[in-house]
């Protein structure tokens, strides 16, 4: 009787290792839809993407880690400022004499809901500043890839034009430290700062990751008619 009780233990044991080891049917769809090349997902749903892990704590150092200026990667003479300003004025843009500076135009400051027609009063803001990538993951990555996140012109979302003021309040903070002050932004902003995580596999803490949530939650966005969606958009 005995050993027949001990057999059963022991059988009981491996079955639950068994189960342990063995991926659940929801962990794999989400692992797929996390990684298909323009798939669409819910916020919510989204992060579960994104590994949740404490946050690196090693030097950090902008210049040397991500480069000490905006590049010029395609050598049209205009860096990835003048790029992005470019691309999200929804005027023609006047260029300085030289030609590769931009001196006016007329931009949407989604963080303070604001226009603005003069460049300089604008910064082109990383969404996911890069003090935050560097602690979520880049730290292992090369020069070039840091330089590559850096001016990232591939999607509308990893920069932005933004007012001067807000930029430098936001500074390196993750949605649990900083939001918009404009919450009518709070949708987009949230979707596009786990756009970006996910476009270039990053991770995020726990408190980042209750925030995210939170945030969402309190501004109603899932209640919306069309509540703004995540895009998976892989980095190269």
């Amino acid at each position: 009787m005995r050993n027949h009780y001990l057999r059963l233990k022991h059988l009981a044991a491996v079955l639950l290792l068994v189960a342990t080891l063995l991926p659940t049917t929801p962990a794999i769809a989400r692992s797929a839809s996390c990684t298909r090349e323009g798939a669409t997902l819910q916020l919510l749903s989204a992060l579960s993407c994104l590994p949740v892990r404490a946050d690196y704590t090693g030097a950090y150092n902008r210049s040397a880690q991500f480069g000490s200026s905006w590049t010029d990667d395609d050598h049209d003479g205009l860096d990835t400022r003048a790029e992005v300003l470019i691309n999200e004025s929804t005027t023609t843009v006047v260029m300085n004499t030289s030609g590769v500076t931009v001196k006016s135009g007329r931009w949407y400051s989604l963080y303070d809901n604001k226009f603005v027609s003069i460049a300089i009063q604008l910064d082109v803001d990383h969404m996911v500043p890069l003090a935050e990538v560097w602690r979520s993951g880049s730290a292992s990555w090369t020069l070039a890839r840091r330089k590559s996140y850096a001016n990232d012109l591939g999607v509308g979302w990893t920069l932005r034009a933004v007012s001067l003021g807000e930029n430098r309040s936001k500074s390196d903070d993750d949605p649990s430290l900083w939001m918009p002050p404009y919450r009518g932004s709070w949708c987009t902003y949230l979707v596009e700062w786990v756009d970006v995580k996910i476009r270039w596999g990053l991770s995020m803490n726990s408190a980042e990751k209750t925030a995210i949530r939170d945030n969402w939650m309190s501004a109603g966005c899932s209640n919306r008619a069309k509540p703004p969606k995540v895009r998976v958009r892989l980095a190269p």
